[in-house]
C-alpha cells in the first residue's frame, strides 16, 4: 500500500511539475516593470551641470519622464562662462520590438519572450516640452535669457545592466522660441556689461544628447497570457 502510495505521488509531482513547465514555455513570460526610475545624464554630469531625471509608469505601454538641469556658476577663466538652468517634461511611448524567446535569450536566468519591456529596455519615442534659462559669455559678447521655451521629439534606446540598473542613450530635436539679450563687456575703469539690445530667438535643431544611468526602482513579476 505504502508503495503504491509513493508511486502515485511521485506521478502526480511529475505531472505538476510537467505542466508547470509547459505553462511557462507556452503561456507565461516573464513583466519587467519598474514602479520608478531615477536618473542622471551623466555627459551633463561632467560637464558640471548636474542633472536629475524621474519616470513613472502610465497606462499601456506609455511614462512619463521629467527631468532637470542646472549649471550656474563662474568658470575659469571666469570672462568664459556657460551658465544654463533646464526643465523638462515627456510623454514616452515603448515601441515593442516583437521578439520572441530564442536560445540564449535569458534575463536573471530566466527565458523570456518579450523583450519591449517599459521603462527597462527597448525602444522609446516621446513628445516633451521644455523651459530654458541661460547666460553665454564668451569674451568680450554674451547672450542672457530670462525665459526660454522649447518643444519636440525624443528618441531613445534602454539597456538593461541588472535587476535594478539600466543605461539610457537617447537624442531629442525641435524648436526653441523666447526674448533674450545680446552684452558686451568693456575693460575700462570700471569693468562692466552694457546691454545691446533685445531679440527674438527662433532655434531648430538638437536640443538634447543624453546618456543617463537609470536606477530602476521596482521589480519583475511572471504574468498569464503569453506574449504581447
Amino acid at each position: 500500500m505504502n508503495s503504491v502510495l509513493k508511486n502515485i505521488i511521485c506521478c502526480v509531482a511529475v505531472i505538476i511539475m510537467t505542466t508547470a513547465a509547459a505553462a511557462q514555455e507556452k503561456g507565461e513570460r516573464l513583466l519587467v516593470r519598474p514602479m520608478l526610475n531615477v536618473g542622471t545624464n551623466v555627459i551633463y554630469d561632467f560637464c558640471m551641470a548636474p542633472s536629475l531625471q524621474i519616470e513613472a509608469p502610465l497606462p499601456g505601454r506609455f511614462s512619463f519622464a521629467a527631468a532637470t538641469t542646472y549649471r550656474w556658476m563662474h568658470d575659469w577663466p571666469w570672462h568664459e562662462q556657460i551658465r544654463i538652468g533646464a526643465a523638462e517634461a515627456e510623454i514616452r511611448y515603448w515601441v515593442p520590438t516583437g521578439r520572441k524567446w530564442r536560445a540564449g535569450n535569458e534575463v536573471f536566468g530566466r527565458r523570456v519572450k518579450h523583450r519591449a519591456d517599459v521603462m527597462r529596455r527597448g525602444l522609446h519615442v516621446g513628445l516633451y516640452a521644455a523651459i530654458y534659462r541661460y547666460d553665454f559669455y564668451f569674451d568680450p559678447k554674451g547672450e542672457q535669457a530670462e525665459i526660454n521655451g522649447g518643444a519636440g521629439l525624443a528618441l531613445g534606446w534602454t539597456f538593461p545592466v541588472d535587476a535594478h540598473f539600466s543605461i539610457d542613450v537617447s537624442l531629442a530635436a525641435g524648436y526653441i522660441w523666447g526674448k533674450y539679450r545680446k552684452y558686451e563687456f568693456y575693460d575700462d575703469i570700471y569693468q562692466h556689461f552694457v546691454w545691446q539690445g533685445d531679440y527674438q530667438r527662433s532655434y531648430f535643431g538638437p536640443t538634447r544628447v543624453g546618456v543617463s544611468l537609470i536606477w530602476n526602482i521596482g521589480g519583475t513579476r511572471r504574468q498569464k497570457g503569453g506574449l504581447q
